[in-house]
């Protein structure tokens, strides 16, 4: 019965699809809304069918341009609709690749911090807090002020007399390079006064 109401409703709202914009005032709107539920409640429960069809297929020959520039107008909503409903799942989408770069970025981030403790505990006389402590206090300076991170190609270390190849990138912070023009004179020598000129000949 629910399936056979949605299915009278949807025929009888392709002809009777004005707008409330369609009409002087909201009682008359409410009125054609009034004449379409009845439509509906005589087709679904077969009330006076044959006029209620006749009914509506009158309307439909004294309305047919304003209905087919109504239905011109929904195709067009539910074109813009559509739209709009794309462009969020795309931006969406963006959120999501980026929220999952930085996650990832963060992971990698991580690991590096904590091969570099790890490297250290191995190689380093300190004890074992202490190197654990001052790593700790990096990374909470580094977050609360990020500086940029210069990455360097693998370096040899000594520790207790044993060089030690150092397999962790060093992200020590460096100095930003400021590149200098080279001075060059361009003037030349002096110009000669006569009696220089004079010892030439």
């Amino acid at each position: 019965m629910v399936e056979r109401e949605v299915d009278i409703r949807k025929k009888v709202l392709q002809d009777y699809n004005q707008l409330e914009g369609d009409f002087p005032s909201l009682q008359a709107y409410n009125d054609y809304l009034e004449e379409v539920e009845s439509i509906v409640y005589n087709l679904c429960n077969g009330v006076d069918v044959e006029v209620t069809r006749e009914k509506m297929e009158q309307y439909r020959r004294d309305h047919q341009t304003f209905i087919m520039k109504n239905r011109e107008k929904r195709r067009q909503l539910e074109r813009l609709t559509q739209q709009e409903v794309r462009e969020e799942q795309q931006l969406q989408e963006l959120r999501n690749r980026q929220a999952l770069a930085s996650a990832k970025g963060e992971a990698r981030e991580k690991k590096r911090d904590m091969q570099s403790v790890i490297h250290e505990l191995m190689v380093s006389e300190r004890p074992a807090e202490e190197v654990v402590a001052s790593h700790a206090a990096a990374a909470a300076q580094s977050e609360a002020e990020p500086t940029t991170k210069h990455i360097t190609f693998p370096t040899f270390q000594r520790s207790m007399g044993t060089a030690v190849f150092d397999m962790v990138p060093s992200t020590k912070e460096r100095e930003n390079y400021t590149y200098q023009p080279p001075s060059q004179n361009l003037l030349g020598p002096g110009v000669p006064d006569l009696e220089e000129l004079g010892d030439y000949g």
